[in-house]
């Protein structure tokens, strides 16, 4: 980024927040939501009824995670640890009797059954369904669980020659020995006497899966309400749960916008989106990010997960309240809306990440964070409370091709949406998902699935499952794809964007998902309880600019340092020396001092309070011009110096500190 002479110092976190939040409320001055009233909960203040989802967050003094008291921490840690071996013996107990007896008797219940007319027993089926695929099952009308991706491509392909791609590349892959790769996309799921299984499809025809949308398709707009729609339809279990609809000659460029719904039953996303990249899309050198779990810790997590895995269950069922904020305001009505953003560059997010020494996961969660905040307030909420979401946490092995299947378990996460600034905000996201991370939570959730889908009826699984969903406010992904231009029968892929399906009666769904050093979201919400999505894309590419601005003169670890100091545009001539450095520098430290000298030899306050915005406004210009000259010595030499000019003005009670410690 060019900096000019005079550049601006660098706003305070605090000041540079409270600014955007003005601009923010008078961005959304045009929404005029209604406050719904919530009959339960609510508040008076002022004589006026205040809906439960419009009450403040208390203010609490933002700490750095350092900051934290360490032997608080360890009581406890130990506290807890000493609770959860109370509660893991009979939780223990209860896996070692009953897991055993549970498995034997779904076994001998779907095996049993060969003469059965419908074909229920597994004997006539692949394989069985794996708890986690099986609990993507029990969707409801307001929620399917279909993910939905829409790729941009050139245009020139016809349905025809896609029909031949998908049919060669996908159905009929096989490996080395004969076997199909992907043969889930041409079998059913079926319902045996004890779960379900996947059995093929003797009457499969590609036409009933792949096939153009309707002509009046054609705009952006078009495309966002044609998804809305698709939302609302459900794939027919008597087929492989998975379509492909075409629109052709779409946007100003004639594009053809593929538009990839599958069952979250068939396969997630991670999966999806690494085979199809090797296996549909042209051959190329795929570049994509390794999968963050896998690496030897499983184990360790498995025995952690049953010593604390009961207790942390426990807490989640019947201590932790469900939110109540503008997104649960509302119950959904199952109409969705869908919006996606223009490319955000990820040169400009990896600086953000590298400079804050964070993740890139962090980092978008901060911003989408810091968006939820801003949306809130502008609906009336002053402080609005943390926000929680689900988030999928990877269980994928980076190996080719990842086999097919629900790998990963959504886990409850808490957005602080009530920490004021961008800076803090990021610290505390980074303290919260490194927690996540170093936790056996994810693992819990996994097998809290599995043991109950083998010991107890799935319906109890979904209600148990839906109490816990149901608490949250949103469902949160970020997926890497490919880092490099991938092709379709030679025709390029320009955009890559998808939707996560939302669960139970949680609105809101919030996927990012990179594709050739970009960033695409994409949000599909309840259009009754969130209208305008739109609002929080805007939003987005503000906290971006805001957060890269703050981080703009901070350096990279292991960067050169880069000269920031420029005498003038317009001066051609060669560098100032050392020497007219020091004499400059010199020059505005005797200034400095003949100005506080007549700040303390004021003859009267008259006086002082006459000249107080000159001498303000002067003092400022010289301290800008120290920093500069600093910052050019700096780059001169090497040498380790200590500089402070202190500035104080009794008269004013002001104090004016100037405190610089450089390697200059």
């Amino acid at each position: 980024m060019a900096e000019t002479s005079r550049k601006k110092r660098m706003p305070t976190q605090s000041s540079n927040d409270s600014s955007s939040l003005e601009d923010k409320a008078l961005m959304f001055s045009s929404l005029n939501d209604a406050a719904p009233h919530l009959a339960d909960t609510s508040s008076v203040q002022n004589g006026d009824i205040q809906p439960a989802w419009q009450q403040s967050a208390p203010f609490k003094k933002i700490k750095h995670p350092s900051e934290s008291s360490l032997m608080w921490t360890l009581l406890l840690t130990f506290g807890y640890m000493l609770t959860a071996l109370c509660f893991c013996a009979p939780a223990l107990l209860f896996i070692i009797v009953v897991l055993p007896f549970g498995v034997i008797v779904r076994h001998l219940a779907s095996s049993c059954c060969c003469c059965s007319p419908q074909k229920t027993c597994i004997c006539h089926s692949s394989a069985m369904l794996s708890p986690a695929d099986e609990f993507w099952l029990h969707d409801t009308d307001l929620n399917r669980s279909i993910m939905q991706t829409l790729v941009v491509l050139e245009k020139g392909l016809d349905l025809l020659r896609l029909r031949d791609l998908i049919h060669t590349r996908l159905l009929n892959a096989v490996d080395e020995s004969g076997e199909k790769i992907y043969p889930r996309f041409m079998q059913k799921v079926t319902k045996l006497n004890c779960g379900y299984a996947w059995i093929d499809d003797d009457s499969f025809n590609i036409d009933n899966h792949v096939f153009s949308v309707p002509n009046t398709v054609k705009t952006r707009r078009d495309i966002e309400k044609y998804l809305g729609e698709l939302a609302s339809r459900d794939i027919p279990y008597h087929r492989p749960l998975w379509e492909i609809h075409v629109a052709f000659q779409c946007g100003e460029q004639q594009d053809t916008a593929i538009i990839l719904r599958v069952h979250q039953t068939l396969t997630d996303g991670i999966a999806l989106c690494r085979n199809l990249c090797r296996s549909v899309l042209d051959p190329h050198a795929v570049e994509l990010l390794k999968c963050r779990a896998g690496q030897g810790v499983w184990f360790f997590n498995i025995f952690r997960s049953l010593i604390v895995g009961p207790i942390y269950m426990l807490s989640q069922m019947l201590f932790q309240f469900a939110d109540r904020n503008y997104f649960r305001r509302k119950p959904v009505t199952g109409k969705k809306k869908f919006v996606w953003s223009d490319p955000i560059h990820m040169a400009q997010l990896m600086r953000i990440k590298s400079v804050s020494r964070s993740s890139l996961n962090d980092v978008l969660l901060s911003l989408l964070c810091a968006c939820l905040r801003t949306y809130l307030q502008a609906k009336g909420v002053r402080h609005p409370h943390s926000v929680r979401v689900l988030m999928p946490y990877d269980f994928h092995v980076d190996e080719h091709p990842l086999p097919l299947g629900t790998q990963f378990s959504l886990v409850p996460l808490v957005l602080p949406t009530n920490v004021e600034g961008l800076i803090p905000r990021l610290w505390k996201v980074k303290q919260i998902t490194d927690e996540l991370k170093n936790s056996s939570d994810a693992y819990t959730i996994y097998g809290f699935i599995h043991l109950l889908t083998y010991t107890f009826p799935s319906r109890f699984l979904h209600c148990l499952m839906s109490h816990l969903v149901n608490k949250t406010s949103a469902i949160v992904t970020t997926l890497s794809g490919p880092t490099n231009t991938m092709s379709l029968a030679s025709f390029e892929v320009k955009a890559i964007i998808s939707w996560f399906p939302t669960q139970g009666n949680v609105p809101v769904s919030i996927s990012m998902l990179s594709y050739d050093n970009q960033m695409r979201i994409g949000i599909m919400t309840d259009e009754v309880v969130v209208a305008d999505p739109e609002v929080l894309l805007e939003d987005f590419y503000h906290q971006v600019n805001q957060l890269s601005e703050l981080l703009a003169n901070r350096r990279i670890p292991g960067e050169a340092r880069h000269r920031d100091y420029d005498f003038d545009d317009t001066d051609e001539g060669p560098e100032p020396s050392m020497e007219e450095l020091q004499d400059s520098l010199h020059r505005v430290q005797g200034e400095l001092m003949d100005i506080k000298q007549r700040l303390e030899s004021g003859d009267s306050a008259d006086n002082v309070n006459a000249s107080q915005d000159e001498l303000n406004v002067r003092i400022e210009e010289l301290k800008e011009e120290f920093e500069e000259l600093l910052a050019e010595m700096r780059r001169r030499r090497n040498s380790d110096i200590r500089i402070e000019v202190v500035f104080h003005c009794q008269h004013l009670h002001k104090t004016y500190h100037i405190r610089r410690i450089m390697n200059i």
